[in-house]
């Protein structure tokens, strides 16, 4: 078993993996055609995430942990994405919700300070 590993400033996402044996009718390469018509063929690595439930739960732990970080990524990065995010944040100050999440509020103000921040 392997481990992959994202990093996001200082938090971690943890996956695992294993090589397997490819079956008939796997798929491990992906075709395509570029805009000249010219085709191409990118060969899959031969691995599968295993441990799903040790997954599931590295990925809630960083999702929590990072998104601050890496909604503020994508103010360089991004400005497409960006600009969704100030339209979501717009759009919900507009459209006040009741929602029972605790930590919510904190969570809406700390994304309201970072839009709203000037460079």
């Amino acid at each position: 078993m392997w481990e992959l590993k994202q990093h996001i400033e200082a938090y971690h996402l943890t996956v695992y993996v294993s090589e397997f044996r490819p079956a008939p009718g796997d798929v491990v390469s992906y075709h395509w055609r570029d805009p000249s018509g010219e085709p191409h063929e990118l060969k899959m690595p031969t691995f599968c995430l295993v441990n799903i439930e040790k997954i599931k739960l590295n990925l809630k732990t960083y999702i929590y942990s990072a998104k601050w970080q890496y909604l503020e990524s994508l103010k360089a990065e991004d400005e497409l994405a960006w600009m969704t995010i100030c339209t979501a944040v717009r759009y919900a100050k507009a459209k006040p919700v009741c929602v029972t999440t605790p930590g919510y509020r904190s969570h809406a103000d700390r994304l309201r300070t970072l839009l709203l921040r000037t460079p």
